[in-house]
This record gives C-alpha cells, sequence and structure tokens, in this order.
C-alpha cells in the first residue's frame, strides 16, 4: 500500500500545488473584491461536483470487488450504464443553475455574477463525467493512471486560467478555467467506453447508497465552504478574498489525505470490517503518517506560508490560517473514517456525523462571525470539526 499510496500523494500534493499557484496568480492578476467573487464561483462548480464524487465512490467500491473476481465485463457494462445517467443528471443540474442564475446573482448582492454562473452551468455535465474515468483506474488499483488525471486537469486549468485573464477576460476566463480540464480528459473515458466485452454483464442497484453518501458529500463540501460563504454575507467580499487565502492553504490538509483514502478505498473495499480488523487498523495508521509533517510545518510558520505566496497584504490571513489548519487535520481523519464506512456499506454513520458537524458549524458561524470576524469563521470551523472527530472514535470505539 505505502508504494501506491506515495505515487497518489505526490500527485495529490502536485495537483494541490498547481490549485494553489492558480490561486496565487489569480490574487495578483485580480483585485481582492474580484478574487473574492471568483472563491464563491468556485464554491458554486465545487458544490455541483459532489454527485459526480459521490459515484466516484460507489463505482469504486464496486469496481475493486468485481476486479478481484475479473468480472471485466460487468466492468465496463457499469462504466458505460453510468456514464449515461450521471450525463443526463448534470444536464439537468445544468439547466437548473441556468435558470437561478440571476436568483443567485442577486442573492449575493452583484448582477455581474449572473454570467460567470451561466458560464460554471455549462461545464457541470462535463465535470460530472470525469470522476467516472477515475472510478474506473482507482478500482482496478491503477494508481499511476490515475494519478495522472489527477494532474492534468489543475494543470490544464492554471494555463487556461492564466492565459485567459492575461489577455483581459478577467472573471470570465478563470471561470471558464475551472472546467477545461474536464473536457480534455473525456477522451481518455472513450476507449473504455467502447471496449468490447465477453460474456454476460451482471447489473447491481446503489440507489440506497447513492443517497446516503450523495447527502453525506454534499454536507462536507458545504462544511468546507460554509465558513467563506459566511465570511462573504457578514463581511463583504474583500474580507472573503482574505478568508480564502487561508481557507484554501490550510485545506492543504485535507486534500493531502485524499492520495492515501484514494489508495485506501478499494483495499478497504475488499476486506471485511468484522473479520480483518487488524488489516482494518494498519491500513488506518499508515493512511495518517503522510499527513504529520505538512501539519506541523503550517502551525510552525503561518506568517512565512501565507506572505511567502501571498505577499504582506494578506498578512492578515496567517491568524485564521493556523486555527483553520487544526481544523482541516481534523477533518483530514473524518474523510479517512467516511471512506472506511462507505467500503463496508454502512453509509447512515457519516450522514449522522456530518449532520451534526454541519449543524454545528452553522450555530458557530452565525454567532462567532459578527463578533470576531476572520478568526471567528475559522474557530467555528476547528470546533465543528472537532466534533465530528469526538463522534467518529465513538463510533469506531463501538465498531471496533
Amino acid at each position: 500500500m505505502i508504494k501506491q499510496a506515495v505515487i497518489v500523494t505526490i500527485a495529490v500534493f502536485i495537483s494541490v500545488a498547481l490549485n494553489y499557484i492558480f490561486n496565487f496568480l489569480m490574487v495578483r492578476m485580480l483585485v481582492p473584491a474580484i478574487y473574492g467573487e471568483l472563491s464563491i464561483l468556485i464554491g458554486i462548480f465545487t458544490v455541483f461536483m459532489v454527485p459526480g464524487t459521490t459515484i466516484q465512490t460507489l463505482l469504486t467500491r464496486e469496481i475493486a470487488k468485481l476486479d478481484r473476481d475479473q468480472k471485466e465485463s460487468t466492468i465496463i457494462f457499469i462504466i458505460r450504464k453510468y456514464t449515461k445517467i450521471t450525463f443526463f443528471m448534470g444536464l439537468v443540474a445544468a439547466v437548473l443553475l441556468f435558470i437561478f442564475s440571476y436568483l443567485i446573482a442577486g442573492a449575493l448582492n452583484n448582477p455581474q455574477l449572473t454570467v460567470p454562473i451561466q458560464l460554471i452551468s455549462i461545464g457541470i455535465p462535463i465535470g460530472l463525467l470525469l470522476p467516472i474515468l477515475r472510478s474506473y483506474y482507482q478500482g482496478k488499483e491503477r494508481m499511476a493512471v490515475l494519478s495522472g488525471t489527477l494532474i492534468a486537469n489543475p494543470l490544464l486549468k492554471l494555463i487556461v486560467g492564466f492565459s485567459l485573464v492575461f489577455f483581459g477576460f478577467g472573471l470570465l476566463g478563470a471561470t471558464f478555467s475551472l472546467w477545461i480540464g474536464s473536457l480534455a480528459l473525456m477522451f481518455f473515458l472513450i476507449p473504455i467506453f467502447l471496449k468490447k466485452t465477453e460474456g454476460i454483464a451482471e447489473s447491481f442497484s446503489m440507489n440506497k447508497s447513492f443517497f446516503y453518501i450523495l447527502s453525506a458529500s454534499i454536507l462536507m463540501i458545504f462544511f468546507f465552504y460554509l465558513d467563506l460563504f459566511f465570511v462573504r454575507y457578514f463581511l463583504g467580499p474583500e474580507q472573503a478574498g482574505f478568508y480564502n487565502v487561508a481557507s484554501i492553504t490550510s485545506k492543504i490538509l485535507a486534500y493531502a489525505i485524499g492520495g492515501s483514502i484514494t489508495v485506501f478505498l478499494p483495499k478497504s473495499s475488499k476486506l471485511d470490517i468484522f473479520n480483518d480488523k487488524a488489516r482494518i487498523r494498519k491500513l488506518l495508521g499508515k493512511s495518517l503518517l503522510l499527513m504529520i509533517p505538512i501539519f506541523i510545518v503550517f502551525i510552525s510558520f503561518p506568517k512565512l506560508i501565507i506572505t511567502l505566496f501571498y505577499t504582506e497584504s494578506y498578512i492578515i490571513a496567517a491568524t485564521p490560517f493556523v486555527i483553520l489548519s487544526v481544523g482541516m487535520f481534523i477533518f483530514a481523519f473524518f474523510r479517512l473514517f467516511v471512506n472506511l464506512m462507505w467500503s463496508q456499506h454502512k453509509e447512515k454513520i457519516p450522514l449522522i456525523i456530518t449532520s451534526v458537524m454541519i449543524l454545528t458549524n452553522i450555530f458557530l458561524l452565525v454567532y462567532l462571525v459578527p463578533i470576531h470576524g476572520l478568526v471567528g469563521a475559522a474557530m467555528s470551523t476547528t470546533l465543528a470539526g472537532a466534533v465530528s472527530l469526538v463522534l467518529s472514535l465513538f463510533a469506531m470505539r463501538k465498531i471496533f
């Protein structure tokens, strides 16, 4: 596992670095208020990508089991089936977002956001198909190829986004770049979709699992961006831009665990939580090791990290960055726990814990942001994450 985890983790770090550079360049090429609006647009696009992530989780779990049993025909069958389902679901979501773009822009008190939101809607069906491609490689544990897709997407976003903003397209150019990588990678789905199969393909239903995992995934994404939305609402777009610097940097910790989770999910899907307890504990322990050095660096040199990449003008983000780093370290453990539960068909437990975490976060944000500003938002997120940690440890104690 360690070798695969290292390969994917390196790819995740490169991916995170490319996303970080993208934000780094946008900060310098756009004024803080426009960058704050771009942060909100990124949040909206990310929320609409959650169903794709859910499908990737479910398909990876099933493909891993089918690959273990050498049922390639069934694997191809479900890839074809859920490609069609996902694309249709994306079209419906795109139409709804396009129709309500005026209302969303009005709620954000900026009618000029209408066109960028509509531009995001065009990319939703395309962006939702990328997880289908990744589930195939992840479930078959082809981590090198999967790593290539992890790097290619943000690299294309960076190149296209920088070019369009540089040539004067501003917020529209940056918004368009959010889904250009998914469009390019769709060409790699075609050979899998058209692959010849032999024998009878089996079918399976994942409706109930899809609902539970989708619900929990949406809530976790909201948790990722709730603080930013509340900062934008209570403190305005400029403060949202400052806060996003702290937020996007601290989220490196949550993304860093993604490499380990990518390897962890197919491996844990092939195990049984009651009969393979020792192996699962070992997988959990190894998965957490790669995060600790990053966490230590973040809390030790916050001002250096913020000013190195974002200049002295963003030094205000250093204090919330430290607080958020603690919160994201906690949330990374929670993500690992959630994926363990999903791999074992125990989808209700993460949904319950995530719901409690979100309600706690909303309550704290409403109370603390107006009083303590950016620090209050960071404290709210970290404390809500601590609630999820306590509940997760309690659930694991009961299970094991």
